[in-house]
């Protein structure tokens, strides 16, 4: 028998009805993520006694699962983490947290991630730019100044290197052709201003070709002639 369900409620009602859902939502994906982090944390054992070789070895094969997409690059993430905690522990000498894991693997799923001061906000997104880097699709980190996209870059550039990424920055005294190979990096540090400048600037060099599907023609037809002065490949 086919019960209908009732009418949410509406107005003031169905503001408070929405907040207690959003709410109850919070609290299940949070424990969701703490029960997946602590049992990563629990294999970590698997990880700690495989040379350096051999723990990249399973990082790239990480990689190629992920970069075919579909349910078994969704499976392969907790074991991913697993293995780049590794990574960042031998490249850094840091060895992330139980709460990074699940700050990795909230940004991995798409969420809002906020951290308190002192939890490691840096490297709990490059643990999750990894897994970003590894789909072959642009990852762009955006940071506040500067100087914190060039060190954040410089500093866990081991890291991805080991994981099997590349990594770059984009910075204001930047040319135009440095610009181009900080955004053709798997993962690119920058500020909002200047992602934001560069993608402006890119539509007005596309002129008529802004149209993806008009850029595609283009491609087929010209493979050789790219847009000038065009220097992102792309947000995602």
């Amino acid at each position: 028998q086919f019960t209908r369900p009732e009418d949410p409620p509406t107005g003031l009602d169905g503001v408070v009805d929405a907040a207690i859902g959003r709410f109850r939502r919070r609290r299940r994906l949070a424990e969701d993520l703490h029960r997946q982090a602590e049992a990563i944390d629990a294999k970590a054992e698997d990880w700690k006694f495989l040379s350096d070789q051999a723990l990249q070895w399973h990082l790239l094969d990480f990689r190629a699962r992920v970069r075919r997409r579909g349910r078994e690059a969704e499976a392969c993430v907790p074991d991913a983490l697993g293995a780049i905690r590794e990574a960042a522990e031998r490249t850094l000498r840091l060895r992330p947290f139980t709460v990074q894991l699940m700050g990795a693997l909230a940004l991995h799923r798409g969420c809002l991630a906020e951290m308190a001061t002192g939890e490691g906000k840096t490297l709990t997104a490059a643990m999750a730019a990894v897994l970003a880097g590894w789909t072959g699709r642009p990852c762009h980190i955006v940071t506040v100044n500067d100087y914190l996209a060039r060190r954040d870059a410089n500093w866990l550039k081991p890291l991805y290197e080991f994981c099997g990424v590349t990594v770059g920055c984009v910075t204001s005294v930047m040319e135009p052709v440095d610009r181009a190979h900080g955004y053709a990096k798997d993962v690119t540090y920058a500020t909002s201003k200047e992602v934001v400048a560069d993608f402006l600037r890119d539509r007005l060099r596309l002129g008529e070709r802004q149209h993806a599907t008009r850029r595609l023609l283009h491609r087929h037809m010209a493979p050789h002639e790219a847009p000038e002065g065009v220097v992102m490949r792309g947000l995602h």
